[in-house]
């Protein structure tokens, strides 16, 4: 494909060597683009890609990105009495009915199966208790764990996600790490 220029002198025996090529009037041939970014303009006059993205789009796409780290850090598992103990939406729902259960146990004076007395980490190691009483103990613990955790994450996100809306050019949000290409 020749590019369309106007600068863009051809004849018939001077066709481009291929596709990203521009004629180069101070040299009088044939100059190979330099790299660009997918989705970039190139610059004619100054021959050089240009990111064609407004400001607002460039904070649009660094706050989704923010949020998806937010929702990545706050679903992996987390450090808990020296265990890596899995912290996702299905996991907090399971360490919710656990305790449900331990509790109406409880109240209703029912023994709990000692069989069920145990958890299992995020790397598939049980943690054995020997009664409801300790286990309902460190499961509450592993919800504080997890809802501090949760915490600092939203503090995180909440200080980069106002870095990002007050950058007032380009360079700014790129300097704050979240410009997405």
């Amino acid at each position: 494909m020749v590019p369309t220029h106007p600068d863009c002198v051809l004849t018939l025996n001077e066709l481009p060597p291929s596709d990203n090529c521009y004629w180069d009037s101070a040299s009088g041939a044939w100059a190979v683009m330099p790299p660009g970014e997918k989705g970039w303009t190139f610059n004619w006059a100054t021959k050089e890609w240009e990111d064609p993205r407004t400001l607002d789009d460039l904070k649009r796409q660094a706050l989704a990105a923010i949020e998806k780290e937010k929702v990545t850090r706050k679903s992996a598992p987390v450090e808990y009495q020296g265990r890596r103990v899995d912290a996702h939406a299905t996991a907090m729902g399971d360490i919710t009915s656990k305790l449900a259960e331990l509790s109406a146990l409880a109240e209703l004076g029912l023994e709990v199966d000692p069989e069920s007395l145990s958890w299992r980490d995020a790397e598939n190691r049980t943690v054995a208790f020997t009664t409801a009483a300790e286990m309902k103990a460190w499961l509450m613990g592993l919800v504080v764990a997890v809802s501090q955790r949760n915490s600092a994450v939203y503090s995180w996100s909440w200080a980069e996600k106002e870095l990002v809306r007050a950058a007032q050019t380009a360079a700014e949000v790129d300097a704050t790490g979240w410009r997405t290409e």
